[in-house]
């Protein structure tokens, strides 16, 4: 019944035709509109205010989609606003002025890139007699410059100024078209490092993933984290909120938001994490490495995703999200001077998760977070910001044969100070608290297993870190930085075993054991990093950098050079080269409980090297590709089930196993295509990968490894509506299957692991949005679809006896799963 209720939806929202008011819309929104549609509409910020721009209007129009310009002049008559045509060059453009009657001069500039030809898209402009304005829409315009003969001066970042003379004449409307000559580019701004992955299209300077890329994308319940599934190198269940990147194992990912570390942000952190612990309201961008990436970021193997939040951007003041899963409320506020600025979002959900909305599941889960910020611009050279991120998540779950119940509680408190001398010193200044208080327990009671849980885990750090950016010369950058934290962990954890059932004995995984294990630590945690960045020429750029990490709770710190080259042989093609090693060390409440005897392990190390070409196209097309290869020098163990993994409380059966690997090594092809057409945004990519445990003289694959994956993301305008699309297929993941002797009967034995493999794996997501604007604010509605065939994609297989036979129940990961959201924003 959900299924045909989420289609039934579906197919509403699609084929029902959009109602009248899609004709209402604000001032400003008619005018990107209107630009949208060929249109030419600028104006000034001297006489159309945040008010103006934010009345609602009415454009009596049959068909809004062929829009006619003399309707937008008769809605602006009641505002007492008309539109003035201008001839730019052969191209017919408005301004909007105010209908006075006295005559208005105005001067309408539009700055160029000297070099490309480019509109630039934020310059200034300061004219004799008048402020300083900042740029809109590519654009300025001057109302009454006083006296004919004005000093003009335009400047932009990045950019030589250009001073000239303005000939103004009075009661006039003129165009200026101003070219400004490129400055080189900025050291700190060139990207060196590999596998920064962007939607965007290519550059030379370093983008992430905007707040656009990251609203098209078809997440699960909009969770900016999980945007990283869909990149490619990325392994993921469809279950867990975490993914395996280029074969690294779970725990390999470090996560910031506002430059401060977070550790394991999810919510329900023991039951598949299912949800980040960062509101998709507040993520801004994300920088998403998953290769050589830069010496600052330390102390993981695999990735990083770099969360920045919105700040002094044009957002709405308030917001509100009511959804299936979550439910949000967004309040910011921005002064007038645009120095002072304040957010606080507030999230709950996991209320609905049921069995009603997927069938067959005893989960009672249920989710709060909030994330506090205030930043200030004390003056030209000081900015200064206050965070806090609370989470808080409880779970009960009642399943056939697993009980279990958990809350987990973590508060991150820090301060930062920014110093830019505006030449050649920038200084990152941090000071943090963090708490955290992990609580778990649950039992098992099977015909294999009598098992039960009781964990404990209380841990609290605080620290403070340093960044400093020096430009020595033109081609020679030089930054370095520390973090030194105090930390401290109490941990208490219960287990009892008893694995004496039929098919546990056949195979031989018959134990029992009892457990109490009291845990108490505290220690001194030294981060540092150096590296130097070196501009031979135009084309050539190399970093040349070594982090450092010593903790006393483990003997002896890890040190990490890397190696990052990068070639630009023109403005449209590039090569990177990244060569270093990554090395992870345990945080003090990172213990592998399920050991006998819980202790810490020497730092893993692995050495990677990448190599990367990019090329654009044309200004719409663009090409990524990679090949990397991985060799761990040192591993940590890890526990996996062999036959199921899909549990609540997976160490509690029968079938898990210690994997304690002597080495591994990882190796792949990564290609993306990319790009857009008019409303239209796409990308298709295709990974093979190959990732294996070395066991002496024995490669043994990951139970991660897909050989080849494909992945296809589509995001289309449909009429008032637009429709995100992710297909996603890969090789079925291996599995170890038990086997029946061919000469004795009754005789059961474990086969090779992970000998064989699932079946391929295939799944379709939608999303389908819609957003207009009312008189009170403007309203979003859409609903997601994930696997959205309900395509049976197997993950695991329960093995069981009936009577001496052995029989076999093969189980499938997410079933067909609605979600849907409705937005309301003023």
């Amino acid at each position: 019944m959900t299924a045909v209720r989420a289609c039934l939806c579906f197919a509403f929202l699609v084929l029902v035709p959009a109602p009248s008011f899609a004709e209402l819309k604000t001032l400003i929104q008619w005018i990107d509109f209107y630009n949208k549609s060929g249109e030419g509409i600028f104006y000034s910020s001297d006489y159309l205010t945040d008010s103006l721009l934010n009345q609602p209007l009415y454009i009596n129009q049959k068909n809004t989609e062929q829009p006619n310009i003399q309707s937008l002049n008769k809605a602006l008559l009641p505002l007492k606003l008309s539109l003035e045509s201008i001839l730019q060059e052969s191209t017919t453009v408005y301004v909007i002025r105010p209908i006075q009657k006295q005559p208005i001069s105005t001067l309408l500039i539009h700055a160029y890139d000297a070099k490309s030809g480019h509109k630039i898209q934020s310059f200034w402009a300061s004219l004799s007699g008048q402020s300083k304005k900042q740029s809109l829409q590519q654009s300025i315009v001057l109302t009454n410059p006083i006296g004919a003969d004005n000093t003009l001066i335009i400047s932009a970042t990045g950019y030589y100024h250009k001073q000239l003379k303005a000939e103004i004449k009075q009661g006039k409307t003129m165009f200026l078209k101003v070219a400004l000559n490129p400055l080189p580019v900025a050291l700190s701004h060139i990207r060196v490092s590999s596998s920064l992955v962007s939607f965007q299209l290519y550059e030379n300077s370093l983008k992430p993933l905007s707040r656009e890329d990251l609203a098209n994308q078809v997440s699960f319940n909009h969770d900016a984290l999980r945007a990283a599934e869909n990149m490619t190198g990325s392994a993921g269940d469809g279950i867990s909120g975490k993914i395996h990147t280029r074969g690294g194992n779970l725990n390999e990912s470090l996560v910031l938001l506002d430059n401060r570390e977070l550790r394991n942000p999810y919510h329900f952190k023991d039951f598949f994490s299912l949800f980040s612990t960062i509101n998709d309201t507040v993520v801004d961008s994300i920088d998403y490495y998953s290769g050589v990436f830069p010496v600052k970021y330390g102390g993981r193997l695999s990735a990083v995703l770099d969360v920045s939040s919105n700040q002094w951007n044009d957002l709405p003041n308030q917001e509100v999200n009511l959804g299936l899963l979550t439910s949000s409320y967004t309040l910011r506020y921005q002064n007038p001077d645009q120095d002072r600025y304040y957010m606080m979002a507030l999230r709950t959900g996991g209320q609905f998760i049921d069995k009603h909305l997927i069938k067959g599941v005893g989960v009672r889960p249920e989710y709060d977070d909030g994330y506090f910020k205030a930043a200030q611009i004390i003056n030209q050279n000081w900015q200064m910001s206050q965070h806090l991120l609370l989470s808080r998540d409880e779970i009960k779950i009642d399943e056939d044969d697993e009980l279990a119940s958990a809350d987990y509680h973590d508060q991150n408190l820090w301060f930062q100070w920014i110093y830019d001398n505006l030449d050649n010193h920038q200084i990152h200044l941090q000071t943090y608290a963090s708490r955290r208080h992990d609580r778990r327990q649950g039992q098992l009671s099977d015909d294999n297993s009598q098992a039960s849980v009781n964990e404990d885990i209380f841990s609290q750090f605080q620290g403070i870190k340093f960044e400093h950016q020096w430009t020595i010369s033109a081609r020679l950058l030089f930054d370095y930085g520390f973090d030194v934290s105090t930390e401290e962990t109490q941990i208490d954890s219960i287990r009892n075993i008893n694995h004496h059932g039929s098919l546990p004995e056949a195979l031989g995984l018959n134990h029992e054991y009892n457990r109490q294990f009291h845990f108490e630590e505290h220690g001194v945690s030294i981060k540092s990093y150096a590296n130097a960045r070196y501009q031979w020429n135009e084309e050539w750029t190399m970093d040349l950098g070594v982090h450092y990490h010593n903790q006393e709770w483990v003997r002896g710190g890890s040190l990490s050079p890397r190696l990052n080259v990068a070639y630009f042989p023109n403005n449209k093609t590039s090569w990177h080269l990244g060569m270093g090693r990554h090395q992870q060390t345990q945080h003090i409440d990172e213990l592998l409980l399920e050991d006998s005897a819980p202790s810490y392990f020497k730092p893993a190390s692995a050495d990677l090297m990448v190599l990367e070409f990019n090329h654009q196209f044309t200004k719409r097309w663009s090409f990524l590709s990679e090949v990397y290869y991985k060799k761990y020098s040192r591993t940590h163990p890890y526990y996996e089930n062999m036959f199921n993994g899909f549990h609540v409380l997976p160490d509690l059966f029968y079938d898990r196993i210690r994997i304690n690997p002597d080495d591994a090594k990882a190796a792949g092809l990564e290609l993306t295509l990319k790009g857009d057409y008019k409303n239209i945004n796409w990308s298709t990519s295709y990974t093979f990968s190959d990732v294996k445990d070395e066991f002496e003289s024995v490669s043994v694959p990951r139970s991660w490894n897909q050989r080849n994956a494909f992945n296809v993301f589509l995001s289309v305008p449909v009429k008032s509506w637009r429709l995100s699309v992710n297909a996603k297929f890969h090789n079925g993941w291996p599995r170890t299957q038990i086997v029946e002797h061919t000469e004795m009967d009754d005789v059961l034995f474990i086969g090779q692991r992970n000998k064989t493999m699932f079946k391929d794996f295939y799944q379709l997501d939608l999303k389908l949005a819609r957003s207009w604007q009312s008189s009170l604010g403007r309203w979003q509605a859409e609903i997601q679809l994930t696997n959205a065939l309900n395509t049976n994609n197997p993950c695991c297989t329960d093995y069981y006896l009936s009577e001496g036979i052995l029989a076999v129940n093969t189980k499938n990961q997410l079933p067909l799963l609605p979600n849907f959201r409705v937005s309301f924003k003023w």
